[in-house]
């Protein structure tokens, strides 16, 4: 029978002193090693003691009783950003505004820019099954600045989600007017067209010629639902909140 640790150093101490050599193993692999450190944001946790489960890294204890290294390097790098988690209601003179949220400053300490934003998008609400293109588009200086995702298409009511990839690579910038990423957001919207990207917006008022022209708008407004949009920073990878469960599967869902 392999004595525990504690057991082996008693026997050992009487061994010495009354002149017989104590033969007993060094580890006991029924009694493992103690809980490891915690491990650091970029180093090794600390080894692990000698009566408790063993750390992360070596579980079970080891030949000599002890318990592993902490993990190294403090698991998964989370630095995204929860941009927008609200509801919102598209109707004439009411078009989308959602409210910012988080940092204001998409470069520095962290490169939010360059990387990718998600989107979940649940319409509880739309009274018919014309085809609507929707976006979402940002605005500083009082619509000076502007820049826009592309567009996706829906008919009919339920959760949509997309990858609007990146803001500096992949979105639309009105001429002479790119967003200042070091500065707040004059608004958030989600956008609703006819059709395409190209097509004229779902309302009547304050978009002049970019307006819906047809008579019949009230039979396609309001458009209600919850919007969701995370950013992830250049170089990570999302992880969905556990209410995502449908979303694409190259998603981490």
């Amino acid at each position: 029978m392999k004595l525990g640790w504690t057991n082996c150093w008693s026997l050992t101490v009487l061994g010495l002193a009354f002149g017989f050599a104590a033969g007993c193993d060094d580890g006991d692999e029924s009694n493992p090693g103690g809980t490891g450190g915690t491990a650091g944001s970029t180093t090794a946790g600390g080894n692990g003691g000698t009566t408790s489960a063993g750390g992360s890294a070596g579980s079970g204890g080891g030949e000599a009783g002890h318990g592993g290294d902490g993990g190294a390097g403090g698991g998964v790098t989370n630095h995204q950003l929860l941009f927008v988690d609200q509801a919102f209601t598209w109707d004439d003179g009411n078009n989308g505004a959602v409210t910012q949220l988080g940092t204001t400053h998409w470069l520095s300490p962290i490169d939010y820019v360059h990387g990718r934003i998600y989107l979940r998008y649940e319409v509880a609400q739309k009274p018919s099954d014309k085809l609507i293109a929707y976006q979402v588009c940002v605005w500083q200086d009082s619509w000076t600045k502007e820049t826009c995702s592309s567009c996706e298409t829906m008919t009919a009511t339920g959760v949509y989600y997309r990858d609007l990839a990146s803001p500096a690579d992949d979105w639309w910038v009105k001429p002479n007017g790119d967003i200042d990423w070091t500065q707040p957001f004059q608004r958030v919207s989600v956008m609703h067209k006819e059709a395409t990207c190209s097509g004229q917006l779902m309302e009547y008022s304050s978009c002049g010629s970019a307006c819906y022209t047809g008579n019949d708008l009230q039979d396609h407004i309001p458009i209600t639902g919850t919007v969701t949009m995370i950013v992830v920073p250049a170089g990570e990878t999302l992880i969905p909140p556990d209410e995502w469960d449908g979303c694409p599967t190259g998603w981490g869902c």
